[in-house]
This record gives C-alpha cells, sequence and structure tokens, in this order.
C-alpha cells in the first residue's frame, strides 16, 4: 500500500522526462516486493506514465488504455539484492529515446526516487523539480541557479549526481523548487554551455493511496 504513490511518480516522472510515442514499458521490482502481487503497483505505474498525455485515465482504464495503443508492457520480478527492501524500476521506450527511474521505501512513509538514468539519487517526490543533464565542470549549478533566482524562484533543495562517479564526464542536477519552471525558463536554461538538457517535472507527493488500492 505505501508504494502505491511511490509507483505513480515513478511513473510520472520517467514520461515526462522522456518524449515521444511509447512503444514500451518495462517494470522490474526487486527485493520484498518480488514476493508480492504486484498488479496494483502496475496499474499505478501506467496511470502516472498516461496522464501526462491523456485526460481522464484512472486506476481503472489504465491499463485498457495502454494495451488499446499497443504498447507492450513488461513485467519481471528479481530477487536480486539491492540496498533496499523494496525497489521498483520503470524503464520506457519510445519512438525517440529511452529512459529509466527507480524509486524505494528507505524508512517508513518516506518514499525516495533513487536513480534516474543511471545517475545514483536520493530525492523525495515534489510538486516541482528541475532535472539538468550537464557536463561536471565548476560554475554548472551557479548558472542554473542565478537563471532561477533571477526569475523569482526560489531553490528549496539541490542534489548533483555523477554518472560513474567520473570527474569532469556527464552530471546531472536536480532542483527541487517552490513553484513551476515556466518552459521560457527552460529554453533559457538549455542554452547555457554544457547543459545537455533540462526538463521541468511535476510529481504528486501528498496523494493518498487508500481509493487506487481499493479500485484496483
Amino acid at each position: 500500500k505505501e508504494y502505491m504513490n511511490l509507483a505513480e511518480n515513478i511513473g510520472l516522472l520517467v514520461r515526462q522526462i522522456s518524449s515521444g510515442a511509447i512503444q514500451k514499458i518495462e517494470i522490474t521490482t526487486n527485493g520484498e516486493l518480488s514476493q508480492l502481487n504486484c498488479s496494483p503497483l502496475k496499474v499505478a505505474i501506467l496511470k502516472g506514465i498516461l496522464c501526462r498525455n491523456m485526460e481522464s485515465v484512472n486506476y481503472v482504464n489504465a491499463p485498457i488504455i495502454a494495451k488499446a495503443r499497443g504498447i507492450d508492457v513488461i513485467e519481471s520480478k528479481s530477487n536480486k539484492t539491492s540496498n533496499y527492501s523494496g525497489l521498483i524500476t520503470v524503464s520506457i521506450t519510445t519512438d525517440s529515446n529511452t529512459h529509466c527511474v527507480s524509486g524505494a521505501m528507505i524508512a517508513e512513509n518516506t518514499p525516495r526516487i533513487v536513480r534516474i538514468d543511471g545517475y545514483i539519487t536520493s530525492i523525495a517526490p515534489a510538486e516541482h523539480i528541475l532535472i539538468a543533464p550537464h557536463q561536471d565542470k565548476p560554475g554548472m549549478i551557479a548558472k542554473v541557479a542565478t537563471v532561477l533566482g533571477s526569475n523569482n524562484i526560489n531553490i528549496s533543495m539541490m542534489q548533483v549526481a555523477r554518472k560513474n562517479n567520473a570527474v569532469g564526464g556527464e552530471s546531472i542536477m536536480i532542483f527541487i523548487t517552490d513553484s513551476q519552471v515556466h518552459i521560457d525558463l527552460l529554453a533559457e536554461i538549455k542554452l547555457i554551455d554544457c547543459i545537455y538538457n533540462a526538463s521541468y517535472v511535476n510529481l504528486s507527493p501528498e496523494k493518498t493511496t487508500e481509493e487506487a488500492v481499493a479500485r484496483v
């Protein structure tokens, strides 16, 4: 039950950092979740993914819509040991790219996004998130923060992760903000030298799961 909101937010996040028509969704559960019936989590993930581009998606019709659209939904379970008692990983393949997001409960009622496209993270689902892959070099965080600050967007949390822990390689910066980062600001951030992309992600951290569990 406590994983339902996390599952939906994983779906929301992975869809918002991807583009193009969805061809395949892969859902993997690890640890204690691999021993359970994860059908409700699958429904929550599909709802999170599909509701970004469609109206009136709910826990009842999400699997039906995915099937009608010809989306290949693949589920797998693994007993492979991880750092978490239960881990959910969702990968989306579209006609233009593939993205992968993992989430876990690191303690009771403490959900975290723990991996984004190979970057190790620890992010609580939040309403306003800015994600910007970039080259790992001095001054990159300050440049993005300046754009946000000059547009009166307050930063409540920031995290940087390196891919393969390589200095000077690819990194990702993640800002949790107090307000939405609009498309014009995303365009401005993308123009910063050595910023590879910028995505605004809107999650639902406070959503209750009782209704979802009852329906599925």
